[in-house]
């Protein structure tokens, strides 16, 4: 089968602080996650991207969330809710055009070379490079 790849290197923190992480909870008599449970926060994560659900998605960081786009037009430093929102829907706005699709799945997200880290009993760093393998289309998350 022959698919086109987009590569993004992405690195997650998921903190399983008392509050669960894109719908993942953990356990209350277990305090440290578990590679399983980390495993299926990764899953929804993936499932909302490739979806474009933008609530699913959302859901999966912080209401402070920052981060460092690496895409025009939003190559800074992004630390306001406001501004999170506005950069990742231009993202999903770019991805389901390029799709060609009417509905989703826009993308079929495929991580490579996982490697998840214990940071701490609650802090899980996971970090992969991400590749679309949909036949139809190659994601665009740089700028068009």
């Amino acid at each position: 089968m022959a698919f086109r790849k987009t590569l993004l290197t992405a690195v997650l923190v998921f903190s399983f602080l008392a509050h669960s992480v894109c719908g993942v909870t953990q356990s209350a008599k277990q305090p440290d996650p578990s590679q399983a449970e980390i495993r299926t926060a990764l899953a929804s994560f993936l499932l909302a991207f490739n979806n474009l659900d933008w609530p699913a998605f959302r859901g999966c960081f912080a209401a402070d969330a920052t981060m460092f786009h690496p895409a025009v037009p939003n190559v800074k430093r992004i630390d306001t809710p406001e501004e999170f929102e506005k950069a990742w829907l231009g993202v999903f706005a770019r991805i389901k055009k390029s799709s060609g699709r009417n509905a989703p799945p826009y993308m079929n997200l495929q991580p490579l070379d996982l490697r998840i880290q214990m940071l701490s009993q609650e802090v899980a760093l996971v970090t992969f490079h991400l590749v679309d393998r949909s036949e139809e289309h190659t994601s665009e998350l740089q700028s068009p």
